[in-house]
């Protein structure tokens, strides 16, 4: 299969194929979580808007507000907040569309109340506290800590999900991955399984809003790997009921609480989980008048039980499933890890992703 490069980003990306791509294992690359382009990658200056309450047709209106008047959005959080680009006319714009700028650590105050209010704010808000309170690694410490993550090999695989809802009666063959390339706009749903009843992998809050955190810093890698193309639609369903504990499931059961969280969610018209997620991620996606719709999975675990990989992802989509303890990494790098798997959400496989 020929490998294209989407003009003016620095990512490679597999061709869009039919079902009948095969599952590869990243055993093939050398490097699957090589970390200097990700760290070699520095944020511009931005800013967090907030405008709490703003939902559905408003907060599409003022998303493509923005960037009409050319304020780049690289993540918005529905409920509402935006990661805004710090140029000239953020603070205009900010002002005509009634959103409350932060700029530095001295903004902090009623960030808890905003949360409590909006649940959905907590991973924006982490988001924006770390980044003034991140370490910072001195040149020696930095080199072995990305000499380590470049040996190891923890993703479980680009896999093919035609090839694997094929195997399931309620499934059968079809059309599941519809994530193309990465450029546009594309919504992100952030699902956390959570038992009913749960007593030993129960989430907390500060686990909640961290792996919410991590994950929009690795969407904010994306944005900067494709020349700011690609603007994310963060839509947090929090903390999502599952008959089955996630923890203790191995990778091919992944279908028992897909399919608990997704009915959970209220998509009940298959029994195919991979169908629900189509639906989820559907619907999202002409909410939010977007061109992509994929979910992100974050387990409340260590590890895939018979496993040592710490995540994995379809190509093409509907889905990535990542681990709140990232295991041996830990949840500090976690973004490392959900970039990578977004890789193979845009089609590209483990030597490109």
């Amino acid at each position: 299969m020929p490998h294209r490069f989407l003009p003016g980003a620095a990512v490679a990306l597999m061709a869009f194929a039919a079902p009948a791509l095969t599952a590869m294992s990243s055993a093939a690359a050398a490097s699957p979580y090589a970390p200097t382009p990700y760290h070699d990658l520095q944020p511009e200056p931005s800013v967090v808007a907030l405008a709490p309450g703003l939902e559905g047709d408003a907060f599409v209106e003022t998303l493509n507000a923005l960037e009409a008047a050319g304020i780049q959005v690289p993540v918005a959080y529905p409920g509402a907040g935006f990661i805004l680009i710090d140029r000239g006319g953020v603070k205009r714009e900010a002002a005509n569309h009634g959103l409350t700028l932060l700029r530095d650590a001295g903004d902090a105050a009623g960030l808890g109340a905003i949360r409590s209010a909006d649940p959905r704010m907590g991973g924006l808000l982490r988001w924006w506290e770390d980044g003034f309170h991140a370490p910072v690694l001195d040149p020696a410490e930095r080199s072995a800590r990305e000499a380590a993550l470049a040996e190891t090999d923890l993703c479980a695989g680009a896999r093919d999900v035609g090839e694997v809802a094929g195997r399931s009666a309620a499934c059968g063959p079809g059309e599941y991955g519809t994530v193309h390339f990465a450029a546009g706009r594309c919504v992100v749903n952030l699902i956390r399984p959570q038992q009913v009843g749960a007593v030993q992998y129960v989430w907390n809050n500060a686990d909640v809003d961290k792996v919410a955190a991590e994950l929009t810093r690795a969407l904010m890698w994306w944005n900067l790997k494709t020349g700011r193309r690609l603007t994310f639609v963060l839509e947090d369903h929090g903390k999502v009921t599952s008959q089955v504990e996630p923890a203790v499931l191995n990778i091919s059961q992944e279908g028992d609480y897909i399919g608990d969280c997704l009915t959970s969610l209220g998509y009940t018209t298959s029994t195919c989980p991979y169908t629900q997620l189509g639906e989820l991620n559907a619907t999202q996606r002409d909410r939010y008048r977007a061109h992509w719709g994929v979910t992100q999975f974050i387990l409340n675990a260590e590890v895939f039980p018979g496993s040592g990989a710490l995540a994995y992802a379809y190509l093409g989509g509907p889905h990535t499933v990542a681990l709140r303890g990232n295991g041996s990494l830990s949840i500090e790098e976690l973004d490392l890890v959900i970039a990578h798997e977004f890789g193979h959400i845009f089609q590209a496989v483990d030597e490109y992703a």
